[in-house]
């Protein structure tokens, strides 16, 4: 399952049990520039909450990484390397593998 949608049905559950249980005059505030919270707005206005989405002023971009860049001799040991662990892991019987230390 996606980690953002999974996010967003926690948060969903959330604000539908806080319609059920919150004084009839709370005023639920989704602060949020998806869209997709849209449909249970109208549910929970329809069902006579006073709910509403705002729009998020900024909104957060990832940062962008700078590019790795390896020697030719680097893949070659990183391979020798994960080569060498994966005999050692497929030597362990099914069901009780193991994450060597050589990983940490």
């Amino acid at each position: 399952m996606c980690q953002k949608n999974n996010v967003d049905f926690h948060l969903v559950f959330e604000l539908g049990r806080l319609s059920a249980t919150a004084p009839e005059e709370t005023i639920f505030h989704i602060i949020s520039n998806d869209k997709g919270y849209d449909g249970v707005i109208a549910e929970l206005c329809r069902a006579g909450r006073r709910c509403c989405r705002i729009s998020s002023p900024c909104s957060a971009e990832k940062p962008k990484a700078a590019p790795m860049v390896i020697s030719n001799d680097e893949v070659l040991h990183l391979t020798d390397k994960v080569q060498s662990l994966s005999k050692k892991i497929c030597r362990e019987p099914p069901g009780e593998y193991f994450i060597p230390d050589e990983l940490y």
